[in-house]
């Protein structure tokens, strides 16, 4: 069920409740804005954006596989969030969700000799406008585990 119709079957039911209170809903013309990516290509660059090899859902095409990037289709307030899975040890790798040059949240992976495989997470809410971009980059080239175990996605909320 598209996103607007669900918004206007619940404000019309709300309306004809007299016991339940009464919102100022109007329907939503709101796209379904959502894209989730999975398994990074072999040999990522440091401090670029990072790109992933399966694209498993991109609604409004804001994904690109050539870029890394998302961009933003449609205004509003947006929920993104990335794992990233290192598979090196004794070593430390920051994973950032970036936007505009700045880190809008940062996960941090550390890994000694008796770990050598762990993740590294990040989630962010943030209100963005038509055309902005959003991506994830690494701070230290290790090596990137190339399954579901790394991600990044986002949804329009």
């Amino acid at each position: 069920m598209p996103h607007h119709t669900l918004v206007a079957s619940c404000c019309q039911f709300t309306k004809h409740k007299s016991t339940l209170k009464h919102y100022d809903c109007k329907e939503s013309k709101t796209r379904d804005v959502a894209f989730h990516v999975s398994k990074p290509v072999p040999d990522q660059t440091t401090y670029t954006p990072l790109t992933f090899g399966t694209i498993l859902y991109n609604s409004g095409s804001g994904y690109s596989s050539k870029s890394g990037k998302f961009t933003v289709p449609e205004s509003g307030t947006y929920l993104f969030w990335t794992q990233i899975e290192m598979y090196d040890s004794n070593s430390q790798m920051k994973v950032w969700i970036m936007s505009k040059g700045l880190i809008l949240a940062a996960g941090l992976v550390s890994t000694d000799s008796n770990i050598d495989d762990a993740t590294a997470d990040a989630q962010v809410v943030k209100h963005l406008t038509t055309g902005d971009e959003v991506w994830v980059e690494i701070t230290d080239k290790h090596k990137l585990t190339e399954n579901d175990g790394s991600y990044f996605g986002g949804v329009l909320l």
